[in-house]
């Protein structure tokens, strides 16, 4: 993991010392806000406890130069399937009862984002992204105590697309393609300012 976010924060820097050669085109928007849906297919393989069907998450990022953001989403993943777990409790007589309970799989994750774009036009981008953070998932031990788990999580944007609509082509929808903690395949809309 070290090793990963090293090589994470050189290749970051890089980045910036060539964004600095391209500051010529300074008409676009810096902030973008992004809510999408994905149908996290899969995500049971990365959590420890079953599938879940769905993905919500909200991005902000920001854009220092033409082809290059930096930021951070919060994804919650939810709809999946019930831990079932039961315990026993005794009395002080050495009497007891059992117990049956089920709760909603559900997780939350945190990433960084970098992305790049390698189309830029008034009204489509292409981008492609890397997000590097972690998540937490519920989960019950065998007395059916509630704990979480923590987990570190990569998740790569293989191709993504903004379609960019309005009078200064600030509202977009989109569509995501990826591999990793999140979705698979992602629809998004959100604000550009």
């Amino acid at each position: 993991m070290k090793r990963l976010i090293f090589t994470a924060f050189i290749l970051f820097s890089a980045l910036l010392l060539c964004a600095q050669e391209n500051q010529e085109n300074r008409d676009f928007h810096r902030h973008e806000i992004r809510v999408s849906y994905g149908d996290a297919l899969g995500t049971g393989i990365w959590f420890s406890r079953g599938f879940v069907s769905y993905e919500i998450s909200a991005s902000y990022l920001f854009r220092p130069v033409q082809w290059f953001w930096i930021g951070g989403n919060l994804s919650y993943f939810g709809g999946g399937n019930n831990l079932y777990y039961r315990w026993r409790e005794y009395d002080t007589h050495g009497n007891f009862q059992d117990f049956y309970d089920s709760k909603r799989k559900f997780a939350f994750a945190f990433a960084p984002e970098v992305r790049l774009s390698y189309l830029n036009r008034p009204s489509i981008i292409l981008y492609s992204a890397l997000s590097i953070g972690f998540a937490w998932e519920n989960a019950f031990d065998a007395s059916g105590q509630n704990q979480l788990i923590f987990h570190d999580r990569l998740h790569v944007t293989l191709l993504g697309l903004s379609v960019n609509f309005g009078r200064n082509r600030n509202i977009f929808l989109g569509g995501e393609f990826g591999i990793g903690y999140r979705s698979v395949f992602s629809a998004h809309g959100g604000f550009r300012f």
